[in-house]
């Protein structure tokens, strides 16, 4: 048994005083407020949060954000090729001096001939390169919206079903309060008429 009394006022077991109790009750209380003010503020980042800081960000430092998501989302390749293209080109006399040569005749007397002009023909080479790929961030995105609409979906035919569960209950209930009420009032009826 305890010689102490704690019958007075301002004295807890302890030892501690009163005034000193709500100081520490104060200090711990704006502790835990802070506390929960700094988790409300720095908590956690939503996905419309996330696309907002890099809109922003993005806008202010166009270049920063091209290399990491070209580096997560390498374009893929779907089809590389090189198409050659041989046009044959006309032939075209080459401008100069003629030249004769000495050609023998029919009747064994040497004749001097021209030389048919000399030509040159250009050729032309068409290369082609053809090269088709997709955007794996745009499959990416596009996968996401997708994965989101068929939860959309199966929450739609779940709320679909449940809804039709219970209207069935309703009318389950309906009934039953129809063949109730219906007993009820051949009740009410026969007891007026004194048949039962």
């Amino acid at each position: 048994m305890s010689s102490h009394s704690y019958d007075q006022p301002g004295e807890f077991p302890e030892g501690r005083s009163d005034k000193k109790f709500r100081r520490w009750l104060l200090v711990v209380g704006c502790l835990i407020a802070g506390l929960l003010i700094a988790c409300v503020f720095t908590g956690c980042l939503t996905q419309r949060k996330a696309a907002d800081n890099i809109a922003k960000y993005n806008s202010r430092y166009p270049g920063i954000l091209a290399k990491p998501c070209a580096d997560a989302y390498p374009p893929r390749i779907l089809k590389d090729s090189t198409n050659t293209v041989y046009v044959k080109g006309d032939e075209i006399p080459v401008p100069g001096e003629t030249v004769y040569i000495d050609v023998p005749g029919k009747d064994g007397k040497i004749i001097k001939m021209p030389c048919p002009p000399n030509t040159r023909r250009i050729d032309t080479v068409y290369k082609d390169h053809y090269r088709e790929q997709e955007s794996t961030g745009t499959l990416a995105a596009l996968d996401t919206m997708r994965q989101a609409l068929d939860r959309v979906k199966a929450d739609r035919d779940k709320a679909i079903a449940k809804g039709d569960r219970l209207q069935k209950g309703r009318n389950n209930w309906r009934w039953i309060g129809i063949g109730g009420l219906v007993l009820l009032v051949a009740g009410f009826i026969l007891k007026l008429k004194k048949i039962v």
